[in-house]
């Protein structure tokens, strides 16, 4: 029997070798360490538009140029009376700072969590 002009066996051919699965080469999850425990479950509480205001105040600032990758995101400064978000591209800096109230804990800085790319 042919179906708009190709008969059905081959059309199940292609099909069975089009929804074929290929073996994916990985490493089973135990062979990777554990993350680290940093202990700050709620470092801070801030609402979303002042976080998105931040973000879109220092984006500008994002390199695009991935052979400076250290340039290519933000970096998020957290103090217990305030975050600080930085963002520079080699000739623009932009700085943004906004009080928060976080709990108490060591220094913490995070890098390169807001890419540029869109």
């Amino acid at each position: 029997m042919l179906l708009g002009g190709v008969h059905n066996g081959q059309l199940a051919q292609d099909l069975a070798v089009a929804l074929k699965a290929d073996d994916i080469r990985a490493m089973a999850a135990t062979d990777f360490p554990d993350l680290p425990n940093t202990g700050a479950e709620e470092t801070l509480t801030i609402k979303t538009g002042v976080l998105r205001d931040m973000i879109d105040r220092t984006l500008y600032a994002v390199s695009q140029d991935e052979k400076k990758p250290a340039h290519t995101g933000e970096l998020f400064e957290i103090l217990p009376d305030k975050l600080t978000v930085v963002a520079l591209d080699g000739y623009r800096l932009a700085i943004v700072e906004r009080p928060v109230k976080a709990a108490p804990f060591r220094y913490f800085e995070a890098i390169n969590l807001i890419s540029g790319k869109i």
